[in-house]
């Protein structure tokens, strides 16, 4: 028996240590000082990010060449950095998020029968007490 979820909330340590970070769009930021400060999946920045880089706050992923964005545009080279510590609550709803930036969200719990160690990742560890509310339809 499927139920599906409505909220999924997680630790954001898990998002930015774990792999679930790679679930969120790469967004395309066209100036340095616009990089946000609370996006935790990976962002294309201009190459000048380079001058001031903070490895303690910022992963470099990689670097790519001339991109065509969706709208037409065609900006020089991107850096590919995501944000090691965003400016996120201890827990966020991803499920929220993930809907939010157009990602189609499928979170399906699997009946108690059904479940087996295996299944159950550091990163989809339940938060604190009090704190996760998944909802089961």
């Amino acid at each position: 028996m499927e139920q599906k979820a409505e909220h999924l909330y997680v630790r954001t340590e898990d998002v930015v240590r774990g792999t679930l970070w790679r679930r969120f769009p790469v967004i395309n930021v066209d100036k340095v000082k616009d990089i946000p400060s609370d996006y935790p999946g990976a962002m294309g920045v201009p190459i000048t990010y380079l001058n001031a880089h903070n490895p303690a706050r910022f992963e470099l992923l990689g670097c790519k060449g001339h991109l065509k964005l969706e709208n037409g545009r065609e900006p020089y080279q991107r850096v590919i950095i995501r944000n090691l510590k965003p400016d996120l609550p201890e827990v966020i709803d991803i499920a929220e998020w993930l809907r939010v930036m157009g990602v189609p969200v499928a979170v399906v719990f699997a009946s108690e029968e059904e479940k087996r160690p295996e299944d159950y990742t550091p990163e989809f560890a339940a938060p604190k007490a009090g704190h996760h509310k998944a909802e089961r339809r």
